[in-house]
């Protein structure tokens, strides 16, 4: 799993309160951004900690529970899913998937790049050693 600055993140939470509004939106868009880095969905970095074996009480089970984690998987942020695929062009690729690579960052820019080809990308990435 990737690795998150559980110390940092709980700071930024802790500026949330704060009187000040500037401090609070820099605090917000702090958390944004180490979510976006990390690679996790807010689902995911609020269960890190979850360590026994037992579901929560609002976390499904069987098959619910699967399609919920597909579905978190399926809606990698933009940002990270196109650094992701700059990143596999930096790797050396062969051609035919430098053009299918260029082909998704166009689709992501556009908005039309379909959640299998985001999972794709991950998954690529991650065989390759490729982090967020």
């Amino acid at each position: 799993m990737a690795d998150v600055d559980r110390a940092a993140l709980i700071e930024l939470l802790n500026r949330l309160g704060s009187d000040d509004d500037a401090t609070v939106l820099e605090a917000a868009r702090g958390l944004h951004r180490k979510a976006a880095e990390s690679g996790l969905s807010w689902d995911d970095v609020l269960r890190l900690d979850q360590t026994d074996d037992e579901p929560a009480d609002d976390e499904p089970v069987g098959d619910e529970a699967g399609e919920r984690q597909e579905a978190a998987a399926a809606k990698p942020d933009d940002a990270v899913t196109t650094r992701l695929i700059d990143r596999l062009l930096r790797k050396g690729v062969s051609n035919d998937l430098r053009e299918d690579l260029t082909e998704m960052k166009r689709q992501l820019a556009n908005g039309s790049l379909e959640q299998d080809d985001r999972r794709y990308v991950r998954a690529l990435a991650k065989r390759l050693g490729i982090s967020t």
